[in-house]
């Protein structure tokens, strides 16, 4: 009865093996039933040894385009086929490993000598995941069942395609399983919102992400952080460019995505895949086994929204002495800088000059941020006019000194998914905790900076002028008209400050509003504050790929970038040079400051050329003594999480701004880096850190008024937050398994169908065999055999 058992299991293997094909396996079938017939011909005889000339003058049934014909006649190792007993042989220099299949109509083996689990299928690893994002009330993002999602591979050529096999189904009849691969440039509305609905399409990969003719490329909203803004009628600045209204990021896939960029990848799933066995008939639009399927498994961990997440790992936590981990606010720090810093000690007024610039992006693919017009053409611009002002540190500290007015560069981390970085320095201050929190043990501690202290905040957006190098000035309405002088004043020094670009400043009207802007988080809470956005849009992005994976400058425009970004400099550098001096004369202000524009373009060859970061010769020379952060090879402006997880841009952005504003002179007299750090420990008015100076071929440590402040979302340190509100941003990052890409072949598309009647029958005969076995010693009449 065992026995029967164990053929029982063995009749189950075999089902599943029929059902899954190995991909040398699916060669033969493209061989043997694919395309027109050709033959060999003496001189077109494969020169392999092992081939020989006994298939010459056979019949060969494939196609002419495969991949496999080719390589029949191109390469030394030929394929070689022999029609009379239907085998085909892979041959190789070691007769060893010689693969054999027989394709017969009664039986369909695979007979290999070596290796036989690595012809079952396939695994791409080139890939970048759609991960899941939840915030207060919802989720966001993609995702596959626990065991992945299969289906057949299907291109599309055109959504009515889909739309077809979703009508199919409906109607009862044939229902396919798809895996749809789609240009990510071809998406728009209607094909986003078939993709994600449709019943029959279990995942998508996603190839080329970049193409110089399309027109939509944003993953953002029409209206960016709108549920953060200062206004409650907004303006649909992304409104022409947005894939989708709601944010092609924001929407809620339930479904797996994958983004292949790998050339290599892309073919295989294309050629070898797709156009070798899933090319649907162009009549009838069937799809004829064998199938070849794609299995993506991308499992998240959590699910609901961020509160729900935030309670199950309290409760799981609460079974376990481990940590059980679902996920993870978004939140990294702030770089900041105040030019010259204030001490505890001094109480007069003060005001502050904020230069704002944002350092994230985001895609719906994770490491896949881009972001080189919508985060580091203005990180390049804000670090150039730091450059320019430490050049002249004490000329310019001693007239801010003299005018009671301070510059603070603000890079700000977080400000794509709700002002994170923007509304944490906000919260800070209102707490007396920005940029440092008083600590009594140290000797000099700095003046905490009040929200009543920041006099104008300034931002420069989006420099990349294309068309005709025009950028326009946005201002605030009720802060205009309460500051009209500042405002007039800055927009006026912004627009002398250059002659590179043409400036527009137009008068201000109860419309008046400033785009998606770190502006939003000091006017939500103090609507009088002067606020300037500099861009190079007016009333719509003219940019179509901001906050996206497309977002990307080519080498072409390299020189017209570089003279506009040096253009932005310098109307903020003599805006703020203005303001700080309170000097409207900038002839004088033109011959003492200016932008360096080697420092510019070093910058961008740097930051947006660079094939990574730290293949760039001034990065890899900062990053020298961090081994973790030279082990990065990715270009990622997304801010990230907290857990294991290096922001490159945070921390090159940091390095900058100290060597551009920092001296060496007070520490000459240290030598090594735990030197230097230990003059941290007593006070908090400077920074020291010990970085490489390429010119001088040798590290030194650096003082600087440069501080990391903390950009997390308020929201996660109050204890009675109201999660249902949009008050700050309550976005988490979910914890995610392993993601897998596997391509493997199908006999059938009712195999799943075979196991479960192979599992059933398991079942019942492993019932059968043990009633067997009750019936076998069930007690009855014994013989005794000693009596006779």
């Amino acid at each position: 009865m065992r026995l029967i058992v164990l053929l029982t299991a063995i009749a189950v293997i075999g089902s599943v093996q029929c059902g899954k094909a190995p991909l040398l396996q699916k060669r033969w079938a493209a061989l043997s039933y694919g395309g027109e017939r050709y033959q060999f011909k003496q001189s077109d005889e494969p020169t392999d040894p092992y081939a020989g000339t006994a298939y010459a003058g056979q019949d060969i049934p494939f196609r002419k385009d495969d991949p496999v014909y080719r390589q029949f006649y191109d390469q030394p190792n030929p394929y070689a086929v022999n029609t009379a007993n239907r085998q085909f042989y892979l041959e190789t220099s070691t007769p060893q490993q010689q693969y054999v299949m027989r394709d017969q109509p009664s039986q369909r083996t695979l007979g290999l000598y070596e290796r036989v689990t690595e012809q079952v299928s396939v695994e791409l690893d080139g890939f970048h995941i759609c991960y899941q994002l939840l915030n207060g009330t919802h989720q966001t993002g993609c995702q596959s069942d626990q065991d992945g999602n299969m289906g057949i591979v299907l291109y599309l050529e055109d959504i009515e395609t889909i739309e077809y096999y979703e009508e199919l189904c409906k109607r009862g009849d044939r229902c396919y399983n798809f895996i749809v691969v789609a240009k990510f440039s071809d998406l728009q509305r209607k094909s986003v919102e078939i993709l994600r609905s449709s019943t029959v399409v279990k995942g998508i990969i996603l190839t080329e992400r970049f193409s110089p003719h399309a027109k939509i490329l944003s993953e953002d909203a029409s209206c960016p952080n709108e549920g953060f803004s200062a206004y409650k009628t907004n303006t649909q600045w992304n409104q022409n460019h947005a894939i989708h209204p709601a944010g092609f990021r924001f929407l809620n896939w339930n479904k797996p995505m994958f983004h292949v960029e790998n050339q290599s990848d892309v073919q295989i799933i294309n050629d070898n895949c797709y156009r070798k066995f899933n090319l649907p008939d162009p009549n009838s639009r069937e799809i004829h086994p064998p199938f070849c399927y794609a299995k993506l498994t991308q499992f998240m961990l959590s699910a609901g929204d961020a509160r729900t997440c935030a309670r199950r790992e309290t409760l799981f936590g609460g079974f376990s002495q481990s940590s059980s981990h679902l996920c993870d606010p978004i939140e990294d720090e702030n770089v900041i800088s105040v030019l010259p810093p204030m001490e505890i000690t001094d109480t007069d007024p003060v005001e502050v000059f904020l230069l704002a610039a944002r350092m994230d992006a985001f895609s719906a693919l994770t490491t896949d941020s881009g972001g080189d017009v919508s985060v580091l053409t203005s990180l390049i611009a804000s670090l150039a006019v730091s450059e320019a002002v430490g050049k002249k540190m004490d000329l310019f500290i001693k007239e801010a000194q003299k005018h009671r007015r301070h510059l603070m560069f603000g890079f700000f981390n977080g400000e794509s998914l709700g002002y994170i970085g923007s509304s944490r320095a906000v919260w800070d201050m209102q707490h007396k905790r920005f940029p440092a929190p008083y600590n009594m043990d140290y000797d000099r501690n700095l003046r905490p900076i009040n929200i009543t202290n920041i006099a104008v905040v300034m931002e420069l957006q989006q420099i990349f002028a294309v068309k005709d190098r025009t950028y326009y000035v946005h201002t605030d309405w009720n802060s205009y008209i309460t500051q009209k002088d500042i405002v007039d004043a800055i927009a006026y020094a912004a627009k002398n400050g250059t002659e590179n670009v043409n400036i527009v400043y137009e008068e201000p009207t109860q419309l008046s509003q400033v785009p998606p802007s770190s502006c939003h988080s000091f006017l939500r809470e103090n609507a009088s504050i002067p606020c300037v956005v500099i861009s190079s849009f007016n009333s719509r992005y003219q940019y179509n790929a901001v906050n996206s994976m497309s977002d990307r400058i080519t080498p072409a425009d390299k020189e017209q970038l570089a003279a506009q970004i040096k253009a932005l400099a310098s109307s903020a550098l003599h805006a703020s040079l203005g303001f700080v001096f309170n000097s409207s004369d900038y002839t004088t202000l033109r011959s003492d400051f200016s932008i360096n524009g080697t420092y510019v373009d070093i910058l961008i060859d740097c930051f947006i050329y660079s094939e990574n970061w730290h293949t760039c010769k001034m990065f890899r020379d900062l990053l020298s003594d961090s081994k973790d952060a030279l082990n990065i090879d990715e270009k990622r402006v997304y801010t990230g999480t907290s857990t294991g997880y290096i922001n490159l841009v945070k921390t090159l952005v940091g390095m900058l701004l100290v060597q551009a504003v920092g001296t060496t002179k007070p520490t000459k007299n240290i030598t090594s880096a735990e030197q230097c750090e230990a003059l941290n420990l007593e006070q908090n008015v400077y920074r020291y850190v010990w970085l490489y100076d390429a010119s001088r071929n040798a590290s030194f440590c650096y003082r600087s008024s440069t501080y990391l402040t903390k950009a997390k979302s308020p929201a996660f340190e109050m204890e009675d937050y109201d999660w249902s509100t949009n008050r700050y941003s309550t976005w988490t990052e979910s914890v995610w398994q392993p993601p897998k890409l596997t391509l493997f072949l199908v006999a059938s598309d009712d195999w799943p169908l075979a196991i479960v009647v192979a599992a059933v029958v398991l079942v019942l005969s492993t019932i059968v065999a043990w009633k067997a076995d009750e019936m076998w010693f069930e007690s009855g009449p014994v013989r005794n055999d000693a009596a006779l």
